[in-house]
């Protein structure tokens, strides 16, 4: 037996959205994708300053490293009484401790005998020295001598066009000094004869 209200609701669809409605609820809003795109805007907003950030770290690392490898340069050169050298290669973005054996410049036997290649965007933009001039493209060396002096020197490690260190070398005194931005000798030398504050 069939009762009348089914009589009534026989021909009807179910209940539930129509087909039409939905396919417009699998769809995004436009406020849905602005806000989707407002916190992609945000996270990429906090990245790139903790990216700068980060190169910035590796640039005073890597400044910190080559300090590192001139003064085992100075003290071997003192120690096994022979010249050591830093040598600079631009093009691969690498530095290598090597030793003057006879007449001919050999890498050392640690590991700073390897080229150690510079860390992500970090650079050499300069090796300056008063027997080569300024070099930005060629290889470059620095000297250490037996006796205690080094070859004046200013070697600039850069990221971009703005943030830099120079590593300062100085003749009588084996501590290289890293001074923050791009310093040339002529100004590292107007620093130096600058009374100090008492």
């Amino acid at each position: 037996m069939v009762l009348a209200s089914e009589r009534r609701h026989a021909g009807r669809r179910p209940a539930g959205p129509r087909p039409r409605a939905r396919r417009l609820a699998s769809a995004f809003t436009l406020v849905e994708i602005l806000v989707a795109l407002a916190v992609v805007a945000l996270a990429l907003g906090l990245a790139v300053p903790k990216l700068t950030e980060l190169s910035g770290i590796e640039l005073r690392s890597a400044a910190r490293r080559l300090v590192g490898a001139a003064r085992y340069a100075a003290d071997q050169a003192a120690v096994r009484k022979t010249p050591y050298r830093l040598r600079f290669d631009f093009a691969e973005r690498a530095y290598r401790v090597e030793r003057l054996d006879g007449d001919t410049w050999k890498p050392d036997p640690t590991s700073l005998g390897v080229p150690v290649v510079l860390p992500g965007r970090v650079r050499l933009a300069l090796v300056e020295t008063r027997r080569a001039g300024r070099l930005r493209d060629q290889e470059a060396s620095v000297e250490f001598y037996p006796k205690g002096y080094a070859e004046r020197a200013a070697i600039q490690l850069a990221v971009g066009e703005r943030r830099a260190y120079t590593i300062e070398v100085r003749p009588y005194d084996m501590r290289p000094r890293i001074h923050e931005g791009a310093l040339e000798l002529a100004e590292l030398d107007r620093h130096a004869t600058v009374p100090a504050a008492r």
